[in-house]
């Protein structure tokens, strides 16, 4: 009996790392309602958690535990609620969406390393702010621009060396990478199938695919593909990941609640 290419999708998706639902609403608001605000409504939003495996009372649950947090708003008009992303929760989404969205073609070519005269709290912070990452005592690397807005020595290598690979390749995110490869590229080859799906499904396999990379891509630094060594799969990942995502269009939420 031949498989069903998008429930295969699906699976294989859902088994490459937990779902915690609030966490999955998150990643729903921020693909399908984020721009201009957008609601959706109660019923759609159910029909969509549902169709990722996901059960109803969960995703009250999960709904309840994220309006408490300050992440969405709720509406009631008549029996039918409707959420959007609050204040909070737009900004945030917003300040993600480069990093989870991003063209490979506009990824960084220069990087440079910071040495910071004391490791503090508040120095960490405002690096990690701008988009660089510990590598040892007072080290830091990332990409250009250089931070401006904490006194360090800015060094701009000519090379890479081995020991910098492994430490931006921390074994869990190595395994990750290597996993979300292997499926995206099992699931990208059935992508000219998706995008004749209804809007229902396109929405569960776009949620599910940016979801899963969401993890991935906020934990990694934006840095060229010449600092990581040949096991490193990221950059793979998020090509794979912007192919399908453009072979397979966000569907509007109108053509979501007329299902």
């Amino acid at each position: 009996m031949l498989s069903d290419p998008y429930q295969d999708a699906v699976e294989t998706l859902r088994t490459l790392a937990p779902i915690r639902v609030w966490s999955m609403l998150v990643t729903v608001f921020g693909d399908l309602a984020q721009p201009n605000g957008h609601a959706i409504s109660g019923p759609v939003l159910t029909d969509l958690m549902h169709e990722m495996g996901i059960k109803p009372e969960a995703t009250r649950t999960a709904l309840h535990r994220l309006r408490y947090d300050g992440w969405i708003v709720s509406e009631k008009s008549g029996r039918t609620s409707s959420h959007r992303l609050s204040g909070m929760g737009l900004a945030e989404s917003v300040k993600a969406t480069p990093v989870i969205y991003r063209d490979p073609q506009e990824m960084p070519q220069d990087w440079m390393l910071v040495l910071i005269k004391e490791q503090t709290a508040a120095a960490a912070e405002t690096l990690r702010n701008e988009g660089y990452m510990p590598i040892g005592n007072r080290l830091y690397v990332g990409s250009a621009p250089a931070p401006t807005t904490i006194d360090a020595l800015i060094l701009a290598p000519q090379n890479s060396v081995g020991w910098l690979s492994r430490a931006l390749e921390k074994e869990q995110l190595v395994q990750d990478t290597n996993a979300l490869f292997a499926a995206m590229t099992r699931i990208s080859s059935a992508a000219h199938e998706f995008s004749d799906l209804p809007a229902l499904k396109q929405a569960a396999l776009r949620c599910l695919v940016v979801h899963v990379w969401r993890r991935i891509a906020l934990k990694i630094p934006e840095l060229p593909r010449e600092l990581h060594s040949d096991r490193w799969k990221g950059h793979d990942c998020r090509q794979l990941v912007f192919d399908f995502l453009q072979a397979v269009p966000r569907p509007s939420l109108d053509d979501l609640a007329q299902e």
